[in-house]
C-alpha cells in the first residue's frame, strides 16, 4: 500500500521544477482536446500533450 501511495503523489518541488522547464522552453501543456492546463492542477491519471508555444524559438 505504501509503494502505491508513493508512486501516486507528486511533490510541489517536482511540479514547480517541471513548470519552470516548460516555461523556459516556451512550451504549452494541454489536456486531450487541446484544453490548456497546468501541470500542478491536473490529476496523475490525466493525459497531457506538450507543444511548442507560438513564437517559440525552438
Amino acid at each position: 500500500m505504501l509503494k502505491n501511495n508513493i508512486l501516486s503523489t507528486r511533490s510541489k518541488k517536482l511540479t514547480s521544477r517541471i513548470q519552470q522547464a516548460i516555461g523556459k522552453l516556451e512550451l504549452k501543456t494541454y489536456l486531450r482536446g487541446y484544453v490548456p492546463c497546468s501541470i500542478d492542477a491536473i490529476s496523475l491519471e490525466d493525459v497531457i500533450v506538450i507543444r511548442l508555444g507560438e513564437g517559440s524559438m525552438l
